[in-house]
């Protein structure tokens, strides 16, 4: 079997609550740094991203197809989803196709020389948050359970692995 199959709407889903709301606590922390603005880009697209994954795979997609196929290609996604139903406003389709412009995600990972569009911080935002409750909503009528964390939870500096002596 292979284990990417194991990963559940739910998961893609609370995952890219995660991103979401990392990019939203680093937007806000005025980081100190040469491009500070790269790494709120990538965790916003990643969040997209991974809530359109969510929204594919609850309608029966693999994991697999969805990593070896489409990987990050978020022109594909957002055309796969609105087949199956998932319906964007203007602010959300404006922003989608400046994730979806050629070497806009590659931007957020690394240096290019010239200019690149992106959307601004607060549209990201905003498109997320659509983007969380229509999807959240199609997992609930599909029986999946969504659990929302309280705004202003904090995570812990507990180890991730355990440590070797």
């Amino acid at each position: 079997m292979d284990r990417r199959e194991l990963t559940t709407p739910l998961g893609f889903f609370n995952v890219a609550g995660s991103y979401r709301a990392a990019a939203d606590k680093l937007r806000v922390c005025k980081l100190r740094a040469e491009h500070p603005h790269s790494p709120i880009l990538f965790l916003y697209y990643h969040s997209i991203e991974l809530y359109l994954k969510a929204f594919l795979r609850v309608h029966g997609l693999s994991a697999g197809f969805l990593a070896d196929d489409i990987r990050h290609n978020v022109k594909k996604l957002r055309k796969m989803c609105v087949a199956r139903g998932l319906r964007f406003d203007e602010e959300t389709e404006d922003v989608l196709a400046l994730i979806a412009a050629p070497g806009a995600w590659i931007r957020t990972r690394y240096l290019e020389v010239g200019s690149g569009r992106h959307p601004s911080f607060s549209a990201l935002s905003r498109v997320c948050r659509k983007i969380d409750r229509a999807v959240g909503a199609t997992l609930s009528d599909k029986g999946v359970h969504i659990r929302r964390m309280r705004r202003g939870v904090r995570a812990s500096d507990g180890p991730l692995v355990a440590a070797r002596r």
